[in-house]
Formats: C-alpha cells, structure tokens, sequence
C-alpha cells in the first residue's frame, strides 16, 4: 500500500471518530414516501468511512 492509499483509508475514520461523540443515537436512513423515517444506530456510520477509499480505488483502475 501507498501512503496516499493509507493516509485516504485513515483519515475519513478520524473524522468520523472525531464527530462521533456529537452524533444523535439515532440517525435518519431513509425518507420514504409516506413521510415516515427509518434510522439507523449511529454506529453505522463508520461504514461510509470506507467510501473514499472505495471510490479513490475505482478511479484508480479506470485510469490504468
């Protein structure tokens, strides 16, 4: 691994761990249609701090 690989990997958790504290328990998921809300515990937030990376990856390949 690059360190721009690790440092795009780390970086997003910190930001993450950093707001987490200031997070309500339960965070809105989706708004459906007939104006109801589904939440999500906020713990779940850290999968989005894979998203990043994940797409830095993608765009990687399509370049090679």
């Amino acid at each position: 691994m690059k360190k721009t690989d690790i440092l795009i990997l780390v970086i997003p958790f910190i930001i993450l761990a950093l707001a987490y504290p200031f997070l309500p328990d339960q965070i809105p998921r989706q708004f459906r249609i007939d104006g109801s809300v589904a939440y999500m515990a906020k713990e779940f937030i850290f999968l989005a701090g894979f998203l990043p990376y994940v797409i830095y990856k993608s765009i990687g390949k399509r370049r090679k």
